[in-house]
């Protein structure tokens, strides 16, 4: 759901850029309805693009070095960090990052999805 000052992040794995990018990246049916297989995976039904971001994990830098592209990220890095630290696997190496975003339903989750939920955190612009 929509909140401001929330982002809510997920981490998984993906085979490059193009792979992470299909799987967030919106198609359209006939009578113009969209889908992804993000939402599918996550039971999100709706999302504003404009406040998604999404980057491969380049495995030669630290996850410090890998969020400095991300917006507000010195606001919140040392805590999505620690939580990184903590659940993310060796094969893990894309994350996507709802801004103003809370996701309540960590379990709804598919167990065969590309990505596991990190945690909602707080942000300063």
């Amino acid at each position: 759901m929509e909140k401001a000052n929330k982002v809510s992040v997920w981490i998984g794995k993906f085979t490059d850029g193009d792979d992470l990018t299909d799987y967030i990246e919106n198609t359209y049916d006939e009578n113009g309805d969209s889908s992804n297989q993000f939402r599918d995976d996550t039971g999100i039904d709706w999302f504003d693009d404009d406040f998604r971001e999404a980057d491969m994990l380049q495995p030669d830098l630290s996850l410090r070095e890998n969020l400095v592209g991300f917006s507000w990220i010195d606001s919140f890095a040392d805590v999505l960090i620690h939580q990184l630290e903590a659940m993310r696997s060796a094969d893990d190496n894309g994350l996507i990052l709802l801004y103003n975003f809370q996701y309540l339903s960590a379990e709804s989750v598919r167990p065969a999805s590309h990505v596991r939920f990190v945690g909602t955190f707080v942000f300063r612009k």
